[in-house]
C-alpha cells in the first residue's frame, strides 16, 4: 500500500491539534477510523510518528513529516482550486504573490482591466516581500511571483520585467527633502533609518553597514510611511512603491550604482501556466510597456 493524500491529511490534523478527538470531528470521521489511519501511515513510513497515544507530542521523525507534507498538501489545494476554477469556466484562476509596490501601483489598473475581459476568472492576490514571494512560488502556493531575484534558484524560472529606481523617503520639513539627490550614505549619517524587505537587496557595504545599526525595520509600507510621516526616521524605497505619495513626504532619489532593484516574474520550472495566468501576465507587460514613464519605472527589461 502507498501514502495518499487523505492519510496525510488525517496526520496534520492530528499533528496540528493534538487529539485524536478533535481532529476527526475537523474531519468529519469517527476517531477508530482517524486512529486506524495513524497507523496505517506509520507503518508505511516504518517509523512512529507520535510519542504516545494522546497524540500531543510528535516524534522527531513525526515532525520531520509535518516539515515535509505542508508545502505539499497546500501546492495539492492549489492544484485542485485551478482545476475546479478551469472547469466551470474554461480559462481558470489566477493565483498571485507580489511585492507591496506591484500590489499598490500597478495591480489597481490591471485586475479592473483583466476583470472586464474575463469577469469568470477567480484571482488570489497576496503581497509580501520578494523572499517570501521566492518561499510561496517555491512551495507551490501561488502560480505567479512578482519581485526581485538576487539568487539563482534550479526549481524556479526567472523573466526580468523592469529596473526600478530607489530613494530615500523623509518628511517635507527635513534637511535631505532640499537635496536633489543622494550621492554618499555619508549624507544621511544622524539620522535613523527604518530598515525594510527592500534593505537586504541593496549590495553596498556602506548602505548595509547602515542597515545593521537601524533601531527598526518595518516590512509593511503603509507602516513604514506612517512612522516617517510621525518623524520616527526615513526608509530607502522604489520609486514605484510611491505612487501617489503624500503631499507631506518627500522621495530623494539614490545617485549611485545598485541604487536600484530589478522586478520580474517568477514560476516554478516546468509548470504549465494555465490561459488564464498568461493572458494575465500578456496584459501585465502591455501596461508595464506603455506606462513605465507614469510609473516612473527607469527601465523596461521586457
Amino acid at each position: 500500500m502507498s501514502i495518499g493524500l487523505s492519510q496525510l491529511r488525517v496526520f496534520e490534523a492530528v499533528a496540528k491539534s493534538g487529539s485524536l478527538k478533535d481532529a476527526a470531528a475537523q474531519l468529519g470521521r469517527t476517531i477508530s477510523a482517524v486512529s486506524m489511519t495513524l497507523k496505517q501511515l506509520e507503518a508505511e513510513v516504518g517509523a512512529k510518528l507520535f510519542e504516545a497515544d494522546r497524540k500531543n507530542r510528535l516524534t522527531p521523525v513525526g515532525r520531520f513529516m509535518q516539515g515535509q507534507i505542508t508545502d505539499l498538501l497546500l501546492h495539492h489545494e492549489r492544484c485542485i482550486a485551478t482545476i475546479r476554477a478551469f472547469a466551470r469556466t474554461a480559462v481558470g484562476r489566477v493565483d498571485i504573490v507580489c511585492v507591496p509596490s506591484v500590489a499598490t501601483s500597478l495591480l489597481p489598473i490591471i485586475v479592473p482591466q483583466f476583470r472586464q475581459t474575463h469577469p469568470e476568472v477567480e484571482i488570489d492576490i497576496r503581497d509580501t516581500d520578494s523572499d517570501n514571494v521566492i518561499t510561496a512560488i517555491e512551495a507551490g502556493h501561488a502560480e505567479l511571483g512578482i519581485g526581485s531575484f538576487r539568487r539563482r534558484l534550479s526549481g524556479i524560472d526567472y523573466e526580468p520585467l523592469f529596473e526600478d529606481s530607489l530613494g530615500l523617503v523623509c518628511r517635507k520639513d527635513s534637511s535631505l527633502a532640499r537635496k536633489r539627490h543622494i550621492k554618499d550614505w555619508a549624507e544621511i549619517d544622524g539620522q535613523i533609518l527604518l530598515a525594510n524587505g527592500i534593505s537586504q537587496t541593496i549590495d553596498d557595504a556602506g548602505f548595509q553597514a547602515l542597515v545593521q545599526q537601524a533601531p527598526i525595520v518595518v516590512y509593511n509600507v503603509l507602516s513604514l510611511l506612517a512612522l516617517v510621516r510621525a518623524s520616527v526616521g526615513i526608509t530607502l524605497l522604489p520609486r514605484l512603491s510611491l505612487t501617489g505619495l503624500a503631499p507631506d513626504l518627500v522621495f530623494v532619489p539614490v545617485d549611485m550604482p545598485n541604487a536600484n532593484r530589478t522586478v520580474g516574474l517568477l514560476r516554478r520550472r516546468g509548470e504549465t501556466a494555465t490561459p488564464a495566468v498568461e493572458q494575465f501576465v500578456d496584459l501585465l507587460k502591455r501596461h508595464i510597456g506603455i506606462h513605465h514613464k507614469s510609473l516612473g519605472i527607469s527601465k523596461i527589461l521586457i
